[in-house]
């Protein structure tokens, strides 16, 4: 050791700490061991991190970004060997790698964060276009999107706004548009949150929406009773609104086994249900037209709601591709137990 010491004192061939020191902030001094601080360091540290927060933030990639900070934090702690081999410069290298690593930390978390409210702010922007099923399916599994779907009971419900190709003909667009979104506003908002049904899709003024799925309960008919019933409620007010045109509705609801999934192509595909109890619902939406009801629904629908919904019956009809007759019911109302319901 003392050999050592005198060959360093005759050939001046000490390890040497950067210069232009800077003090320490006093309430920081315990925590950095002395009372200043190079300024090598503190701009090394600021460059290391100010690198690592744009690779953060420029990278999308996991695999490259995680490749940056290695090349990164190895590129320095190999130039800070450099230095002590070739100048017996004594490098810090503890606090540029600390900084490069809380740089890293904060700028993945508030890539996360911001990924975070980017996804709710389209989870809520999407939602204005699909269905709850579509995001149910979409969220449990987002890789499944696929064509195909299932076969569930489901109650099926159409309605359109009688008369409507001719008021659209009397008014201009922007007037149709404004009375359809408050159409609509007063609709939906009885489907979807007074008796948690799903919208499939509105076409012009036509609504079509179903209970059973997602949620597979089995009261789905008579909540489908319960909010045509609603609608035809909220239409004779609708009426007595001053300024409001006076607009009739007719609703066909029917019970049955529905493909309820993904139609179309690879390309392009729709959550939709499909099958013989989707086209009875329809049929039975238009028939309202010849009995002049406002709802219709269907004798399996009105095997599921019979003990709870007072119903007139309405006949036989002959429906459009279906080679059996079909007994149709028009809702009066809840039974007396059941009102309030």
């Amino acid at each position: 050791i003392q050999a050592a010491i005198l060959d360093n004192l005759l050939h001046n061939d000490f390890v040497r700490r950067q210069g232009w020191r800077v003090e320490v902030p006093r309430f920081l001094s315990p925590l950095y061991g002395e009372d200043s601080i190079s300024l090598v360091t503190v701009l090394t540290t600021l460059l290391m991190m100010g690198l690592a927060t744009y690779a953060c933030l420029r990278w999308t990639s996991i695999h490259l970004l995680l490749v940056g900070i290695l090349f990164l934090s190895g590129a320095y702690a190999y130039l800070t060997m450099w230095a002590y081999q070739h100048w017996n410069l004594w490098l810090n290298w503890i606090y540029p790698t600390a900084g490069v690593l809380i740089a890293t930390l904060g700028a993945i978390l508030y890539r996360y964060l911001t990924a975070e409210k980017r996804k709710q702010q389209l989870r809520y922007a999407f939602g204005k276009y699909v269905s709850p099923a579509v995001m149910h399916t979409i969220e449990q599994d987002p890789t499944g999107v696929r064509l195909g779907g299932q076969r569930q009971e489901l109650t099926i419900l159409f309605s359109d706004i009688r008369g409507f190709t001719t008021m659209s003909e009397q008014y201009p667009p922007e007037v149709v548009q404004s009375l359809l979104t408050r159409y609509f506003s007063t609709m939906n908002g009885i489907i979807l949150q007074e008796y948690q049904g799903t919208i499939n899709k509105l076409i012009g003024d036509a609504i079509m929406a179903y209970w059973g799925f997602p949620l597979t309960n089995q009261d789905h008919a008579f909540q489908a009773v319960c909010a045509a019933m609603a609608m035809r409620d909220a239409m004779a007010h609708w009426e007595t609104q001053p300024g409001e045109p006076a607009l009739q509705i007719g609703v066909g609801i029917n019970t049955g086994e529905a493909m309820v999934g993904n139609v179309g192509s690879e390309d392009f595909m729709d959550f939709t249900v499909i099958g013989d109890a989707v086209n009875l619902a329809s049929r039975l939406e238009g028939a309202n037209k010849e009995f002049g009801t406002c709802i219709i629904i269907s004798a399996t629908t009105y095997e599921k709601v019979s003990d709870r919904v007072e119903a007139r019956f309405l006949g036989t009809i002959q429906v459009k591709g279906k080679d059996q007759p079909v007994d149709i019911y028009e809702p009066l109302g809840l039974k007396p137990l059941h009102k309030g319901a």
